[in-house]
């Protein structure tokens, strides 16, 4: 996995199976903050998916509630291939699921 956003470049990673990563940061003066990640898999397959966005993670009029700790499962919870991201909430109970980036089913 690759991450970066205009102002940070969180390299290129290597995350086992079941296992988490995080990372920390503070959403700019601007309300722009964009994190985009590609994910890559054995075998060639790979995805692209915006992991924060203002307007979806920190937004009070946005199309999920606000996360203070964004947590994201992939492919693990969704049983549906086409919103394979979901992000859990605090408690773990509620799941908002997305699809990848730069699939045509995912764009709106």
């Amino acid at each position: 996995m690759y991450c970066n956003s205009t102002n940070d470049d969180l390299g290129l990673l290597h995350i086992p199976w079941d296992k988490d990563w995080s990372f920390r940061f503070r959403v700019n003066i601007w309300k722009s903050t964009k994190f985009r990640c590609h994910f890559t898999w054995c075998g060639g397959r790979s995805h692209y998916f915006n992991i924060f966005t203002v307007a979806r993670d920190d937004s009070p009029l946005g199309e999920t509630p606000d996360c203070r700790e964004c947590i994201w499962e992939v492919g693990k919870v969704s049983t549906d291939e086409k919103t394979p991201m979901c992000r859990v909430d605090g408690d773990g109970v509620k799941r908002y699921c997305f699809g990848w980036d730069d699939d045509e089913s995912s764009e709106q």
